[in-house]
C-alpha cells in the first residue's frame, strides 16, 4: 500500500475493494491537512492492490476503513458486502 509523505497529517479513509482486489470509491471521513494531501491519496489509492475478503470460499467485494498518517496505514475496519448491516 504505497502512501504519500503524510508528515503529521491523518486521514481516515473508506473505500470498496473489488473481487480483483482494487480499490474504488474512495471517501474522506477525515483529513488534518487538506488538499494536496487529498489529491496525494487520491492518486496513490489508484495503485492499492488487497488481497479480496472471501465468502463462501470465494472471492467478495469488501468495504474497507483505514486511518493513514506518517507511521502507516491502520485497518479500522473490514466488511464484506453480503454481510453490510441493513440500514434504515
Amino acid at each position: 500500500m504505497p502512501l504519500p509523505r503524510m508528515g503529521s497529517a491523518i486521514a481516515d479513509l473508506s473505500f470498496r475493494i473489488a473481487v480483483d482486489g482494487s480499490v474504488s470509491n474512495l471517501k474522506f471521513l477525515c483529513l488534518s491537512n487538506g488538499a494536496p494531501l487529498k489529491e496525494a491519496l487520491e492518486t496513490a489509492s489508484r495503485t492499492w492492490k488487497f488481497a479480496p475478503m472471501k465468502y463462501l470460499g470465494k472471492a467478495t467485494a469488501s468495504e474497507a476503513r483505514y486511518r493513514v498518517s506518517g507511521s502507516g496505514a491502520v485497518p479500522l475496519n473490514f466488511l464484506p458486502e453480503r454481510l453490510r448491516p441493513i440500514e434504515g
